[in-house]
């Protein structure tokens, strides 16, 4: 079954807040784990790095229609995203109390939800970001490599030889 999410929707806006930012993104998104990346600033790798600058290092966030999808299909949350908050940056809401925050996907209690945690908090290294994974995991089963042919010319002969491993 194809899982098809529209990333290009007005998102979810829980009651008394405002969406404040919306990346808009496909929508037909088709979901596929590998197409996700869990992104870790250097600073949150080290110890933690607060929210409001580490929003400027995150390239391609998953908004939170991606976040919603997901808490309708929970069969398709990866197992590693249980130690984890994952952060859908895509998306920032002001809180009924006028800060600013981010959602993201969380496993308490024997079951998925959703929190958040406002910009001006620290995020550790269980706190990484849904982004668009950058290239495929693994090139080296989607490119077969062509094979090398070198062709020499001397004088008016031409020779082809092919390189072999």
């Amino acid at each position: 079954m194809k899982h098809i999410i529209n990333l290009a929707k007005k998102p979810f806006c829980p009651k008394d807040w405002t969406v404040e930012t919306h990346i808009k993104g496909d929508e037909d998104f088709e979901w596929n784990v590998s197409k996700v990346e869990l992104f870790l600033s250097e600073k949150q790798k080290e110890n933690y790095q607060v929210g409001v600058e580490l929003q400027k290092e995150i390239i391609n966030p998953f908004n939170a229609n991606l976040l919603d999808y997901l808490l309708e299909h929970t069969e398709l949350i990866p197992l590693e995203y249980k130690d984890k908050y994952v952060f859908f940056w895509g998306t920032i809401y002001r809180h009924a109390y006028g800060i600013l925050c981010v959602r993201c996907l969380r496993w308490s209690g024997g079951r998925w939800f959703w929190s958040y945690h406002w910009l001006g908090n620290d995020f550790h290294v269980n706190d990484p970001a849904a982004v668009l994974a950058s290239s495929p995991k693994n090139l080296s089963h989607s490119l077969n490599p062509l094979p090398l042919v070198l062709e020499i010319k001397i004088g008016d002969k031409v020779g082809k030889y092919q390189l072999i491993k």
